[in-house]
């Protein structure tokens, strides 16, 4: 990464990122549900081969509430360690999973945000920089605002 960085610099590779998860953001599917096996590994969720067919406010309400579900997934990992017995390698692929796809989903959804109501969420940051990200409540304030989505 380093080579990288010095060949184009760390805003040429801010911008590709940025465009790339632009797009991932609007066209990526959900990802399907997870493998079903009798193993005890943890097997992560597969990722679908098509594109959405939702539209990018449609797309918008899956990101969050994959946020959402990521959260309470990630919560209830954390409840269900017990403090007696160390975690095992399972628990902790399951905890960076979680934590990966909670991070990634909400990038999408400040993108998408920041995409179809750029008036009403230019205070929002982006969440990989660690500042604010939406939420529900900002992105029903924007609807409420009667602010129209950005045609794209």
């Amino acid at each position: 990464s380093s080579g990288i960085n010095a060949e184009y610099g760390d805003t040429d590779v801010q911008e590709w990122m940025h465009a790339i998860n632009k797009v991932a953001a609007m066209f990526s599917a959900l990802p399907m549900a997870a493998p079903v096996s009798n193993s005890r590994k943890f097997q992560p969720h597969s990722l679908p081969m098509s594109r959405t067919r939702c539209t990018l406010e449609e797309q918008l309400n899956n990101h969050m509430s994959q946020v959402d579900k990521l959260t309470q997934d990630y919560d209830q990992l954390i409840k269900e360690t017990n403090s007696n017995i160390a975690p095992s390698v399972e628990w902790h692929q399951r905890k960076n999973y979680l934590e990966r796809e909670k991070e990634k989903f909400e990038e999408y959804a400040h993108l998408l945000t920041q995409l179809l109501y750029p008036e009403s969420e230019a205070e929002l940051k982006s969440p990989s920089l660690g500042r604010a990200t939406p939420n529900r409540m900002s992105y029903k304030r924007a609807v409420q605002k009667n602010v129209t989505p950005v045609d794209v």
